[in-house]
């Protein structure tokens, strides 16, 4: 929910205030204008970008996503690296595998990624804590204002998710690769 925009270049603010006002949103006479040469860094914009494009992604808890991105899909895998949780060791599974669905909502939806996502959670061995992280992945994902879909557990336990590719990936837009080893890693 847009409830302001700041630009740093005074044509480009008062074209995004006219559309706004064509598109009667409330955030057309909140486009305030700043005459800085790189409003990104001055908002934390470039870190937060840079942020977006590691594959790791840490978790409150201390547990961890790895995001990879393939031509053919996208995999995230869920760990629960440093939490140990106070409770059973499947209360802390349950716990830190909801916490995971709920940011890999948010890094689906930052990162823009689409087509097909499988998830590879922490094994649990309980049905209802599989559809309680099933329910609470759904309820993530429906926010997204992009067509998702949690399709279900696979026979390996994996989650199967689908999201309409919409426009380029962060990745795409932002990333570069290595000339020398072509974004393998072994330069």
């Amino acid at each position: 929910d847009v409830k302001s925009i700041t630009v740093n270049h005074p044509e480009i603010g008062e074209e995004i205030r006219r559309a706004l006002l064509m598109l009667k949103h409330p955030a057309a006479n909140h486009v305030h204008l700043k005459y800085k040469e790189d409003i990104f860094a001055d908002y934390g914009v470039e870190d937060e970008i840079r942020k977006a494009l590691r594959p790791k992604v840490w978790l409150k808890n201390g547990g961890y996503l790895i995001i990879q991105q393939t031509e053919a899909l996208v995999v995230i895998d869920v760990n629960t690296g440093k939490y140990v949780g106070e409770d059973s060791l499947q209360e802390t599974i349950l716990q830190t595998n909801q916490e995971a669905a709920r940011a890999i909502a948010r890094q689906i939806r930052l990162r823009n990624l689409g087509g097909i996502i499988i998830v590879d959670f922490i094994d649990m061995s309980s049905d209802e804590d599989k559809q309680k992280l099933l329910d609470v992945l759904e309820a993530a994902v429906g926010k997204d204002r992009v067509k998702c879909q949690v399709v279900g557990l696979t026979q390996l336990g994996l989650v199967e998710m689908t999201r309409k590719k919409v426009g380029q990936t962060l990745e795409v837009r932002y990333g570069q690769k290595c000339p020398t080893c072509e974004g393998k890693g072994f330069c």
